[in-house]
């Protein structure tokens, strides 16, 4: 072998060493931010507290109104999620809208 390929050979192997330490290095960046995401509570990653429920009393009136005050809770989501459809269907619109611009036939 001439000095070329051993030198070819030896920029080969540093290559393949640097991009496995690469991918080895980013797993474990990965690895331990998943683990310190799943282990933040609810509160202090912006979602939504859980909120305590009440005791349980054996009284249906008593389960009746902790449905009722945990739908009155949810009400507020389900009126911001309703709200994140609409800038689509403008979207939508726009894009059928777009489609309608080029008439071939007046040519």
């Amino acid at each position: 072998m001439n000095l070329d390929w051993k030198i070819a050979i030896v920029i080969a192997v540093a290559f393949l060493v640097g991009i496995y330490l690469i991918t080895w290095l980013q797993a474990n960046t990965l690895q331990q931010y998943a683990y310190e995401s799943y282990n933040v509570p609810m509160a202090e990653q912006g979602g939504t507290q859980v909120e305590s429920l009440p005791a349980a009393t054996g009284n249906p009136d008593d389960a009746v109104n902790a449905i009722l005050d945990g739908s009155a809770n949810e009400q507020p989501i389900l009126d911001a999620e309703a709200a994140d459809v609409s800038p689509l269907t403008a979207d939508i619109q726009a894009i059928g809208d777009f489609g309608q611009s080029y008439d071939e036939n007046t040519f």
